[in-house]
């Protein structure tokens, strides 16, 4: 697997749709992993995903950091230590992400990609990712296009909302 680094120069903030876009541009392969930057991908998601042969999978998010060794840690203690707040270390993880999924590249291409007149503006309602999970639906609804079953597990780095920063290490 290659990962390259682009950099989008959009001085904006939030322009999250025309950086996938440009991604998705540039890719090689067959399929997409759209992801955000706070997340920890373990090797079992990592070979998940390169076996991975339908439309698309969603990913399932639950809360991990990086140990001194650079290995996968989730325990509620070490989690407390970088912030995580006590409810969240209870819940153990979070909802998955409309704009987080994998997926092949044809068909997003298909789907028109992300509208990126949408960027430049937080949007409580997700924006052009919004946008793009409602087509996605309807296009299920009408039987063409099938979710896989199966989700792909990935780890969350604590930050934002679900931090308490005055307890952890930020």
């Amino acid at each position: 697997m290659q990962i390259k680094i682009i950099r989008t120069n959009d001085t904006r903030p939030w322009t999250e749709h025309r950086a996938r876009n440009i991604g998705a541009r540039e890719a090689k392969g067959d399929y997409l992993l759209m992801i955000d930057v706070d997340y920890v991908i373990p090797k079992e998601a990592i070979e998940k995903a390169m076996e991975f042969t339908g439309q698309r999978m969603d990913i399932s998010r639950r809360f991990g950091v990086l140990d001194k060794k650079a290995e996968v840690a989730d325990d509620p203690a070490i989690l407390a230590k970088w912030g995580l707040k006590d409810r969240w270390i209870k819940r153990g993880g979070v909802a998955g992400h409309r704009s987080q999924f994998l997926m092949d590249r044809k068909l997003f291409w298909k789907m028109g990609g992300y509208n990126e007149s949408l960027d430049g503006k937080w949007r409580r309602t997700g924006g052009a990712g919004e946008k793009f999970w409602r087509k996605w639906q309807r296009l299920e609804k009408a039987g063409k296009v099938c979710m896989d079953s199966d989700k792909l597990d990935v780890l969350m780095f604590p930050v934002g909302k679900f931090c308490d920063f005055e307890r952890g290490l930020f």
